[in-house]
């Protein structure tokens, strides 16, 4: 855990090759339980300071809101994975923000080859988790012609 407010919970996430992979973002109302004590954590912390990497809360990433935080992570990473894990358990959508209100959050996205694929809206109270940062985006931002076009505000 690398940040927390009254209404989300920032994680560093870890990847199964233990090493540091972006950051996820919880609704606190979407967390039912946590468990800080499972078996390979000393062996996961010993591997993640040994390969020289620290978690920590990315600079300029705000967790007041979810707004708050689309924003600032739009702002700091070319690329945002949304989940809507109530409706669609399985699924996530990812792309450039494009435009946040109080009730909604605008992305270019971005499909699995690369490409981008058109604008998407989605209800702020339908997101039950917030990615940024990862190998994955990273590897989408890297392979896009040009990488994502700046946001014009």
């Amino acid at each position: 855990m690398v940040g927390l407010s009254s209404e989300l919970l920032l994680l560093h996430k870890v990847c199964n090759e233990i090493l540091l992979d972006g950051y996820a973002a919880v609704h606190l109302r979407e967390v039912t339980e946590a468990d800080a004590g499972y078996p390979s954590r000393e062996f996961v912390r010993a591997a993640i300071e040994l390969r020289g990497q620290r978690p920590a809360r990315p600079p300029g990433i705000w967790l007041g809101s979810v707004r708050e935080l689309l924003e600032t992570a739009g702002a700091h990473f070319p690329l945002v994975t949304l989940h809507r894990e109530r409706t669609y358990p399985d699924s996530c959508w990812i792309g450039r923000l494009v435009d946040v209100d109080e009730r909604r959050v605008t992305i270019e996205g971005i499909d699995p080859s690369a490409r981008w694929d058109g604008l998407e809206r989605y209800s702020l109270r339908s997101l039950t988790l917030v990615e940024f940062g990862g190998l994955y985006e990273e590897a989408l931002t890297l392979v896009t012609r040009g990488g994502p076009r700046r946001r014009s505000r």
